[in-house]
């Protein structure tokens, strides 16, 4: 099974780590820059990023523990062991340092793997992710007016109930997702979804992908453990205007001491295939040195 056709100069591949059989995609030359995607998706969704990434630096994009094409054991769902998996990838490969990308759950990976392993971060960037322990996202879970909050962290932590609605009707409860969480309707392709549908249809693929909303609690516990040592890196932090907008700054501001961050206009949750060229110019600059000249809005 592939997730779509690779980017040139791009390869994928299977690794052994602790439990798992870790799926990667691997191209360019130079430092190596980690690219860690989220829940229901998968590389394929930075495929317009990149290749230009790639012309300067060796871009990895990891499938995590459970999640598109990496194995898809019962447990070690937890922030800290899911961002170690990660590390543990990338010793394998023979990266001691790197630069680090995480959206969403891969957000929160990224996080883990940074509080975790400091000396082997460089820069760490997170996109349209609000990090459990910080309570931002604790209080965006709580049931709110006319549905206004986060709802499907409390269903999809519930044992055995989300797997029997969702059965038969995935390719119609993701799209819910894709076209909810954008700014744009038809921001994710159909042609993405399809993608996606196929990735997550694989025997094991739902309860490994709820796992990480069941294991919450356990990675704000491991997170609050973390915040008596802020990370010292830099980092960057962006939101879409249409989904957490400027949340995403606020939440790494209480972790991290040198952020820069902001919202992307007319985007939703899923920056890299509504917005590309813009996380593109934010990642360059910031990879760089730069300071970014993007059109930033004023957040949802």
């Amino acid at each position: 099974m592939t997730a779509g056709a690779l980017p040139a100069g791009f390869e994928d591949a299977t690794a052994p780590v602790k439990d798992i059989e870790m799926h990667y995609v691997q191209g360019g030359s130079g430092d190596p820059l980690v690219i860690i995607h989220g829940g229901w998706d998968c590389w394929w969704a930075w495929r317009e990023i990149i290749p230009t990434l790639a012309e300067r630096r060796t871009v990895i994009l990891p499938a995590l523990r459970g999640l598109a094409q990496t194995s898809k054991p019962a447990g070690g769902y937890d922030g800290d062991n899911v961002g170690d998996d990660v590390y543990q990838l990338l010793r394998q490969l023979g990266h001691e340092r790197f630069a680090l990308v995480g959206h969403d759950w891969g957000g929160l990976a990224a996080y883990a793997l940074a509080a975790q392993h400091p000396d082997a971060v460089e820069r760490l960037a997170i996109f349209e992710m609000v990090i459990p322990g910080t309570g931002i996202l604790e209080q965006a879970i709580i049931p709110a007016p006319n549905g206004a909050y986060l709802w499907h962290f409390g269903l999809h932590s519930v044992p055995d109930i989300p797997e029997l609605l969702i059965e038969g009707h995935l390719r119609e409860y993701m799209k819910w997702f894709f076209t909810a969480g954008a700014a744009r309707d038809d921001a994710v392709s159909d042609e993405s979804l399809n993608r996606y549908v196929e990735l997550y249809s694989q025997p094991g693929a739902i309860p490994a992908f709820l796992a990480y909303y069941r294991s919450f609690w356990t990675h704000g516990e491991q997170v609050r453990a973390h915040m008596t040592n802020r990370l010292a890196m830099p980092v960057l932090a962006y939101g879409g205007a249409a989904s957490i907008g400027a949340g995403v700054e606020a939440c790494m501001r209480m972790l991290a001491d040198d952020v820069q961050g902001g919202v992307i206009s007319d985007c939703g949750h899923w920056v890299a295939e509504e917005q590309p060229a813009v996380v593109l110019e934010l990642l360059e600059a910031f990879l760089g040195n730069d300071r970014p000249h993007v059109q930033r809005g004023t957040g949802a």
